[in-house]
């Protein structure tokens, strides 16, 4: 099954058919991450780094809330980065006043990173545990978006990163030990 991250209602659709086909759902992770270093908006009208990285794992989450609750024992995991912002611009989330592309990819994972505790506030005592990790820096394709000297060198920097296979330990710990 797929969704498109940076469509609402692809995201709301795939939701709808998953539910139809499985009655279950114990290990839920969102890790897609987009970056480009001009504004772009989705169909939706959302600037498309804060609309994939923060607003489809926040609409994904809630929408499979009762599915992962009546699963119970659940898994939510959030990837995150150690990019994130230390301040999030709230009256410039949408990167409408001006567009930095490190502060909409920082701040976009740092919302993430505070849904993720805000989530696991509420909902942790109903079996279904959150948790957020940085994965270190992994070799993906993030980068293929950004133009000029950005993506020169950020493309060039990934060569010595983690594999996707090696950057993806951390998640599965998370997903699968009985320690978490």
């Amino acid at each position: 099954m797929m969704a498109d991250l940076a469509s609402q209602s692809s995201i709301r659709q795939f939701v709808k058919d998953f539910k139809h086909k499985y009655e279950n759902l114990h290990v839920l992770i969102n890790n897609a991450g987009v970056n480009y270093n001009r504004r772009i908006l989705t169909e939706d009208g959302l600037e498309m780094t804060f609309a994939v990285n923060t607003l489809a794992p926040f609409l994904l989450t809630t929408l499979l809330l009762d599915t992962l609750q009546s699963s119970a024992p659940a898994r939510v995991i959030n990837v995150a980065s150690k990019m994130q912002s230390k301040k999030i611009e709230f009256d410039n989330l949408q990167g409408e006043k001006h567009f930095s592309f490190m502060q909409s990819y920082g701040q976009s994972k740092a919302a993430l990173i505070t849904l993720t505790y805000e989530f696991a506030r509420r909902f942790s005592d109903k079996g279904v545990t959150f948790n957020c990790l940085h994965p270190g820096g992994v070799n993906t394709k993030i980068a293929k978006n950004l133009k000029g000297i950005s993506g020169v060198i950020s493309r060039n920097t990934m060569k010595f990163f983690k594999s996707p296979e090696e950057g993806a330990e951390t998640s599965l710990y998370l997903a699968s030990s009985p320690e978490v």
